[in-house]
């Protein structure tokens, strides 16, 4: 089986650490890992407070909420995302604005994002998309400073690290915010997990005394996300011999596996059920993962490579970078990813405008149109994974190359 969605990166060895951790029960929600993993933090974002929530969109909307927003307030986000984005915006009285992204590093793209600006604009949400650094991120960064407006960055797919610690960007802009995600599909995962980071002495100082009222996930909430790593290893190991695809069938039909998104997000309202604390046994499947984070990171690069070179000839060297996905274009999108199936291949769709597939654009205040590249790209996109083999990724791309 080769999954770009499901349990990516999950191994023996993570298997391993969430049965350590299981007979543990009474370190469930509090103990030295949750400690552990903001000083591993700091060490990527160094002189800068870290705050840990159960979700990422959880730690979006204590963010913004920290930021003491009025109500209608504009927030500039790019229409090729989650609805994990958008939903705390709507939740909060905020009021996204949709801007259209370029086809280099999915993000921003700088013409649309000036259209885009005016007086009510007081906050813009920043994508890595895929882990990428935006090809205009200092024009960006140059704009927000121009028009007075608060920088948030998404890291939730990854980032690279030489752009934070002591640079420049984050000394001229103290007041921008960082945002990770330690979900089940990220680059590292504890299956559910998201941070807050920032420089501001103001926000962090908001942001401690909201993490005072975050109550912890049930113990069986942290149970299913303990069970979930071996499971996963389990299933990915026989699917291909069927029994996996028996097991995780009828896991999921006893919803013993707990879903990444819940089905009122789905119908596009926010979900309270996330605003919860990070706990413990989470930070611990976090810490074994940062053991090897940069492990996995040189091996995404190393695939990367490989697609770059079949895929991207003639590349930019800023797309030399350890992608969390790989995108390609593709026509007849829904017939390739049908027929891979016969092969046990499942390619991942990031993104839709807006994803997942399926939930209602024009309440989440998505107007058809308003961002035409993204709207095009998200017709014919397809994930490759970057957390296989070098052999599964040439055989990948023998695939998609096929006639």
């Amino acid at each position: 089986m080769v999954s770009t969605d499901f349990a990516p990166n999950e191994t023996l060895k993570d298997a391993l650490a969430s049965f350590k951790i299981l007979i543990q029960p009474w370190f469930f929600k509090r103990g030295k890992s949750l400690f552990r993993v903001k000083q591993r933090l700091k060490k990527f974002f160094p002189n800068q407070d870290v705050f840990l929530f159960l979700t990422a969109r959880a730690g979006l909307y204590r963010l913004l909420q920290a930021l003491e927003l009025e109500k209608n307030t504009k927030v500039l986000v790019q229409g090729f995302t989650c609805e994990a984005v958008i939903l705390p915006l709507l939740e909060l009285g905020l009021k996204p604005i949709f801007v259209d992204i370029e086809e280099t590093t999915y993000s921003f793209d700088i013409d649309s994002l000036q259209e885009k600006i005016d007086k009510k604009t007081k906050v813009l949400i920043l994508q890595h998309t895929f882990g990428l650094t935006p090809i205009y991120r200092k024009k960006v960064f140059d704009l927000a400073k121009k028009h007075d407006i608060i920088v948030i960055e998404d890291l939730a797919h990854g980032f690279d690290s030489a752009l934070f610690g002591e640079s420049q960007t984050m000394r001229q802009y103290p007041h921008c915010a960082l945002l990770l995600s330690f979900g089940r599909s990220k680059a590292i995962s504890s299956v559910f997990g998201g941070a807050v980071v920032t420089r501001s002495k103001k926000l962090a100082d908001r942001l401690k005394e909201a993490e005072k009222t975050l109550v912890y996930p049930t113990f069986l909430f942290i149970l299913q996300c303990l069970i979930y790593k071996p499971l996963s290893v389990l299933i990915k190991a026989s699917y291909d011999m069927l029994f996996g695809k028996v097991l995780h069938g009828f896991l999921e039909s006893l919803n013993v596996l707990p879903k990444e998104i819940s089905t009122k997000e789905k119908g596009g309202n926010f979900d309270p059920m996330f605003l919860k604390a990070y706990p413990n046994a989470l930070a611990y499947l976090l810490q074994r993962q940062f053991k090897r984070f940069d492990q996995i990171q040189q091996h995404r690069l190393s695939i990367s490579k490989i697609y770059i070179r079949h895929f991207l000839k003639n590349a930019s060297p800023l797309v030399l970078q350890p992608y969390l996905r790989f995108p390609v274009l593709c026509e007849n999108r829904d017939r390739l990813l049908g027929d891979l199936k016969k092969h046990q291949i499942f390619l991942g769709t990031w993104y839709e405008v807006i994803s997942p597939r399926g939930v209602p654009l024009s309440k989440l205040g998505y107007r058809r149109g308003s961002c035409p590249n993204a709207e095009r790209i998200a017709a014919k996109i397809v994930n490759l994974p970057t957390q296989v083999s070098e052999k599964q990724a040439k055989m990948l791309i023998k695939h998609l190359k096929s006639p």
